[in-house]
């Protein structure tokens, strides 16, 4: 977990406005802790640029990397099979923290929706 907190993958923003590009947050409503998930679909719906933004503990913020790691690259099947005990599994987390593994999850969801079905103007 630490790695990934002391240097975090994918750690950015995608410019709003970037063809096939979205955005989503997710909050933790007991401590505060939120995500805001970038991604970009490829021409072929693959997950080609994955970034993320955290706020709050050092936890946030390895699951947020975690999540990017294991994101970019897959297909919209593929990431939305990505469940959140794998990511608390990967980092070890206690189960106190584990909670904290669907924020990135949840975002991704919100934002492959929005690609999914944009609003109308």
């Amino acid at each position: 977990m630490l790695a990934h907190f002391r240097a975090p993958i994918g750690a950015g923003r995608i410019p709003a406005g970037t063809p096939g590009a979205a955005s989503a947050e997710a909050r933790d409503p007991d401590g505060g802790q939120r995500v805001r998930l970038h991604l970009r679909l490829s021409a072929d719906g693959r997950l080609e640029d994955v970034r993320f933004q955290a706020f709050g503990c050092p936890v946030t913020i390895a699951v947020a990397s975690a999540a990017v790691e294991r994101l970019r690259g897959r297909s919209r099947a593929e990431a939305l099979a990505l469940e959140p005990a794998a990511l608390a599994g990967a980092l070890a987390l206690a189960p106190a923290q584990a909670r904290l593994a669907e924020l990135p999850i949840r975002a991704l969801h919100e934002a492959l929706a929005y690609l999914a079905a944009p609003p109308s103007p």
